[in-house]
């Protein structure tokens, strides 16, 4: 027993020195971090006992489509625990999507790479108007929210035509049947946080002529590159199709999103062909940078 309680303390005494041992921890900029300017600030907490050479080494890069680009270089002298050092301006308002920043320490003889994260300076966004959905009444059929639509009602973008309206039960997107091969896309930010990447939670939900389905993305690095691989979202979208008009109902549930008067969310629309965008509203958003999308509000 005795022999037992002593070889614990020993693992226990060994796991912890292994997890006090690393000379730095970068705790700013974090993988997936976004930066709402860019100036790049690295924030360390140094074991100083460790830190012999009293010196830490920066190397700030940018990874455009899978290019490598060092923006900075800068040794850090180290002085304290902490460390707050400004390490390269990028001059980009924003960086993200399929591109991303990292950067690189090395102290004696230890080193990491913190990646990826990116830039949205939302004050050098160009303002866009706020998308007012009005609601539609609750008890009403498909088909009579359908009928109550004008032609005025309806955004076009690209040869699409579509309407947003909303009740208590759900958010309704309205197309008007088209032959175009080309796939309508919405694409909804419900925490609306206008980040530089596209998460898990963002959901997409796309039309191609009669075909409705609804997709959102892991994301991951391989060789550098970005991607965003389609993940199975188990949902309850449904569609109808009520004279020239495609329905198609997003419960709330589905959405992340909960629902009332006043409420905002991010959302784009996107017209896709293939990986290319042909076009978008608002016109500047990109497709993985949901701090480029504009807002909605549900209004009465």
């Amino acid at each position: 027993m005795i022999r037992q309680l002593i070889l614990s303390a020993v693992t226990i005494a060994a796991g912890a020195s292994i997890a006090v041992s690393q000379v730095v921890v970068l705790n700013s900029p974090a993988p997936w971090l976004t930066l709402r300017n860019d100036s790049v600030v690295a924030k360390a907490q140094i074991d100083t006992a460790l830190n012999k050479s009293k010196m830490i080494k920066y190397t700030l890069s940018s990874v455009i489509g899978g290019v490598t680009k060092v923006i900075a270089k800068k040794d850090v002298k180290v002085t304290d625990v902490a460390s707050d050092a400004f390490i390269a301006k990028v001059n980009s308002s924003v960086l993200g999507g399929l591109d991303y920043l990292k950067i690189e320490w090395s102290a004696d003889s230890q080193k990491a790479e913190i990646l990826p994260f990116g830039i949205l300076a939302l004050e050098k966004i160009p303002k866009t108007a706020l998308v007012q959905i009005r609601k539609a009444d609750s008890t009403a059929s498909l088909k009579v929210i359908a009928d109550g639509l004008k032609d005025a009602d309806f955004a076009k973008i690209g040869t699409h035509s579509y309407a947003l309206l909303w009740n208590s039960k759900a958010l309704y997107m309205i197309a008007k049947k088209s032959t175009d091969t080309t796939v309508l896309t919405f694409a909804i930010d419900g925490k609306n946080g206008k980040n530089a990447f596209v998460a898990y939670p963002d959901r997409f939900i796309m039309i191609k002529q009669d075909s409705v389905w609804g997709t959102h993305y892991e994301r991951k690095i391989l060789d550098s590159k970005m991607k965003y691989a389609d993940k199975e979202w188990h949902n309850e979208i449904s569609k109808e199709i009520i004279g020239d008009k495609i329905v198609v109902t997003l419960p709330w549930y589905d959405s992340g999103i909960v629902p009332f008067e006043g409420r905002q969310a991010g959302i784009a629309v996107f017209v896709k062909k293939g990986d290319n965008t042909v076009a978008s509203v608002p016109d500047k958003a990109q497709y993985y940078i949901p701090g480029t999308w504009g807002n909605l509000e549900l209004s009465k």
